[in-house]
């Protein structure tokens, strides 16, 4: 609003020097502020001009037009400004932040478009409602024009050029408490605002100022001597050279200067009508000429401002030197790597810094510089501190404007002492890595963890493997059958994923030598490594195959001094059962010879001393674990509740059995007679842990294991899954922390010699780990012991125990059947024959496979082929499995059941379709084997 009252103010004051025939004035700085309002508050503002314009025509001294030729008037100078001010600010205005000499050509041609539309309506209304002759008007359309653009010219850019920004710098200035401009800039910088002296804006310097000031003088001078000429060379001398050193804000507050100077004259000695074209001429050359040398020099100094900001704030150092190799500049950068200040660096000479053992380099670098040749170099200097910089040398020529000859260089100068301290760093860490993987003593691999594809292998692990380097290098692990168990590489894997890194993980591995492929062991250590993006392992092996061989050596040695010691226990039992065997037998032969009835308790003691031998011998064979096992899915509850009357044979009163029964079903794969192994083993160990009576509880629950979990809830090789928990606890007298990491070890026993053998837990120990399942045990002094055993679940229906073979109604149509028997013992040959023909069977019995093929024959010649083949496992020239794979080929439909009394053939039936029933194990039950040999018949009729 101090814009349209400076416009109100400034009219009714200019019109006192007004030509009193036509009211023209020399300069207008109305058409300066109206242009000057609109442009800083933009068209929106127009109404208030449009009533400030209005106001004007209707002052009381104004002459008496019409209100409606008035508003007209208004309206259509208001609306010339707003285009002209909309011009100004697109064109002009836009483009400040980067000044250029073509804004001041827009800024001067709007003006003049604007002054000559609002004259044009000015000189109108004066022709048409003033009363002035028609002639006069191009005249006064020249008169007016010429006015209102040098009052624009004088006005509007000191406004937005100097005066505005002038005021929001000294406004900055006192609030901030601090000096513009004090920071260093170059000469070519644009005009700075600081350290003004007034009352010229604040802008120019004391002699800039007092030439300004000389200059009007000397200008009013000649002008009341009627010299316009030199009027205007006077006035032009000083703007000029404000111009060319301040830029365009100098420039136009000198030509601000100028026109209110003139304005004051005329408003205080008056102005002559035939003077005002003269000074219109001069103001409009004055405000022409200001604003393009002005904006010229403003772009050059920019445009140099940038180029030395460029400089100053470039991050590589850049170094001017002189033919002779004196600096001439240097930027901050490069006097930081240099280690000094630009004060402390400037004028000195290059050679100063080069190191010794670089200058002739330099020397040499120089002499390219001075013969026009650019290149890039390194070059080594010595900082004030002592320290040295690796610094690479980008060098150009610089050249004379006036000869083209070279007369220095600049250089780009680039600082890498850290990366060649980082590079000889990573260098040196590669190749003690390098030096360390080939040359360690143990076994080292880099394989990529996706599909364990070979990146490097070192000599130690060629050496365990029995690869050459070049042989795997590409190849998977797995593709080289580098595991023993191919189960280790997934287990391995869940360990890196739950822990992150693996240390001794114990693992299988195949060597393969000359001779085939040899079996080792190794402790693995894992560390995962991330390379863009994708996972490698870093894994380290130490080979103890030679250790677990020694250890093997050195239990089997231990097993073989412990079996020597356990020999008389065993032998006491199995004397014990022999007695009891032959003392019962005497009974029987006795009463036999005496024609008396035979008592059924003494026979019945002689078949619980084979059953108690039986259980000895099962015993030793799960401990060796070679026992043979037939696993089927059953229900863990129902083995528990099956073993309850076992159990509760060998407790004592005093013990209380307790049985936690799951209410869900529990399918595991197991062998029955093993898990009673287990129980009963438990059992007869806390039986002996509660002398004084106590309590024995049995729970079953179904165990869910997530792989975040797993270790901590079942075990450290654990795989994540459903387990079965067994649970058996007993409030005995617990068990010493000395004790517990050895009472799966074999022969290890806290009972007084003579009462213990040491077998029980690791028969329980070694049948679990073979279903892949986990024992952990929780004692403490006083406290009773905890047994927990972890069995994976089985994926299918569990089947019913103690399920004959052969149902009733089918055994009771059976009407017998011919079997061929055939076994190499004689002894076992006559009972087992027995056995059969007892039960209804026709029996042909042979001593071996050869002579049971002959058999067939006889038999199938006589009309009478046998219906199942009864075959012992091992026997001399054709056993059980030869035999049963001759007759698979001859009689394909005829049934064979295998038999054997051998712990290491449970794998005897693989590939025989010809055997459908599990392998009988002697010394075999009565009716087990008619049940076995029932079902066969009945297959074999069913066809």
């Amino acid at each position: 609003m101090a814009l349209v009252a400076g416009y109100v103010a400034s009219d009714l004051l200019l019109r006192r020097i007004a030509v009193a025939s036509s009211g023209i004035i020399p300069w207008y700085p109305g058409a300066g502020l109206a242009l000057a309002f609109l442009v800083l508050g933009g068209t929106a503002v127009a109404p208030v001009l449009f009533a400030a314009r209005l106001l004007l025509y209707r002052w009381p001294d104004a002459s008496d037009l019409p209100l409606w030729v008035a508003a007209l008037e208004a309206a259509l100078q208001t609306a010339a400004y707003a285009v002209g001010a909309s011009v100004i600010r697109e064109r002009v205005l836009a483009g400040l932040q980067s000044w250029r000499a073509r804004h001041a050509a827009w800024l001067v041609g709007v003006i003049g478009a604007t002054a000559t539309v609002a004259a044009l309506v000015s000189s109108a209304e004066f022709i048409g409602w003033r009363g002035l002759p028609a002639s006069a008007f191009w005249t006064n359309l020249a008169t007016f024009a010429a006015g209102d653009a040098a009052g624009a010219l004088v006005v509007l850019p000191a406004l937005l050029f100097a005066l505005r920004p002038l005021l929001a710098g000294l406004s900055s200035s006192r609030h901030q408490g601090t000096r513009a401009g004090a920071r260093a800039r170059s000469p070519d910088a644009p005009l700075s605002a600081a350290g003004a002296l007034l009352p010229l804006g604040g802008a120019l310097p004391v002699v800039q100022a007092a030439a300004v000031l000389g200059a009007l003088l000397l200008g009013f001078w000649l002008h009341a001597h009627g010299d316009t000429s030199l009027t205007l060379v006077a006035l032009l001398g000083p703007l000029a050279w404000v111009a060319l050193r301040q830029g365009l804000r100098g420039a136009v507050l000198v030509t601000l200067v100028y026109g209110l100077a003139w304005g004051a004259m005329a408003l205080v000695w008056g102005l002559a009508p035939s003077t005002v074209p003269a000074v219109q001429s001069l103001l409009l050359t004055l405000g022409v000429v200001a604003l393009l040398l002005g904006a010229a020099r403003t772009e050059t100094a920019e445009s140099a401002a940038r180029y030395w900001h460029l400089l100053a704030s470039a991050s590589e150092g850049i170094w001017r030197v002189d033919a002779e190799g004196n600096t001439l500049y240097l930027n901050e950068r490069m006097a930081e790597i240099l280690g000094l200040s630009v004060e402390e660096a400037a004028g000195r000479e290059i050679r100063d810094f080069v190191l010794d053992e670089d200058r002739a380099r330099w020397e040499e670098e120089r002499r390219l510089r001075l013969a026009g040749v650019d290149s890039t170099y390194e070059v080594r200097a010595r900082r004030p501190d002592g320290s040295v910089a690796q610094l690479v040398v980008n060098g150009s020529v610089v050249r004379s404007t006036d000869t083209g000859e070279p007369v220095g260089s600049v250089a780009i100068v680039t600082d890498i002492t850290a990366a060649r301290r980082t590079e000889a760093e990573r260098q040196m860490a590669q190749v003690l890595l390098e030096t360390a993987f080939r040359s360690s003593r143990d076994a080292m691999v880099i394989f990529r963890a996706s599909d364990e594809q070979i990146v490097d292998v070192n000599d130690m692990w060629c050496r365990a493997t029995g690869y050459e380097r070049a042989d795997v290098l590409g190849r998977s692990q797995k593709e080289l059958r580098i595991w023993g168990d191919p189960a280790d590489s997934a287990r391995l894997a869940e360990a890196i994923r739950e822990h992150g890194a693996v240390q001794d993980f114990e693992i299988a591995f195949n060597r393969h030598a000359p001779g085939g492929v040899e079996r080792g062991y190794a402790l693995l250590s894992a560390q995962p490594a991330i390379v863009d993006g994708v996972t490698y392992l870093l894994v380290s092996g130490r080979d103890i195959t030679v250790e677990r061989r020694r250890a093997d050596t050195e239990r089997q040695l231990q097993r073989l001094e412990e079996l020597g010691r356990m020999a008389g226990s065993i032998a006491h039992d199995f004397n014990n059962l022999l007695t009891v065997v032959l003392a019962y037998t005497q009974f029987v032969k006795g009463s036999l010879a005496a024609h008396s009835p035979v008592d059924p308790l003494d026979v019945d003691e002689i078949e619980r001393a084979a059953q108690r031998g039986r259980e000895l011998t099962s015993r030793l064979l799960a401990f060796s674990r070679n026992q043979p096992a037939e696993p089927r899915v059953v229900d863990a509850r129902d083995v528990v509740d099956r073993a309850r009357g076992m159990l509760q044979s060998i407790l004592p009163p005093i013990v209380r059995l307790e049985i936690e029964r799951s209410p869900e079903p529990l399918p595991v794969l197991a062998d029955p007679g093993q898990m009673d192994q287990i129980l009963l083993n438990l059992a007869v160990n806390a039986r002996d842990a509660m002398p004084n009576g106590g309590m024995l509880t049995i729970s079953t629950e179904l165990l869910q294991a997530p792989s975040g979990e797993v270790a901590e809830q079942v075990g450290q090789d654990a795989i994540p899954g459903q387990y079965v928990l067994l649970r058996i606890r007993d409030t005995g007298c617990g068990m010493e922390d000395a004790t517990l990491p050895r009472i799966f070890e074999p022969f290890f026993t806290t009972k007084p010699q003579g009462e213990g053998t040491g077998l029980g837990l690791a028969v329980v120990f070694g049948i679990v780990r073979q279903a892949r399942g986990v024992v952990r045990v929780e004692s403490a002094v006083d406290r009773g012991s905890t047994f927990s055993i972890f069995w994976p679940t089985a994926s299918i229906a569990p089947m019913p125990l103690d399920v004959s073979l052969v149902d009733d109604d089918s055994r009771a149509h059976m009407t017998g059947g011919r079997v061929l028997l055939v076994e190499d013992d004689a002894t076992v040959r006559t009972i087992t024959r027995r056995i059969l023909e007892d039960g209804g069977f026709e029996v042909r019995a042979a001593s071996d496979g050869e002579r049971a093929l002959r058999c067939l024959d006889e038999m199938e010649a006589e009309g009478r082929p046998p219906d199942v083949v009864l075959s012992d496992v091992l026997m001399p020239q054709l056993g059980g499995r030869g035999l049963a794979q001759r007759l698979a080929a001859r009689r394909p439909g005829l049934v064979v059941v295998l038999m054997t009394g051998h712990a290491g053939v449970t794998d005897v039936r693989e590939g025989l379709v010809n055997v459908p029933f599990p392998v009988v194990q002697k010394p075999f039950n009565v009716t087990e084997l008619l049940d076995v040999i029932d079902a066969a018949v009945a297959r074999a009729r069913q066809g």
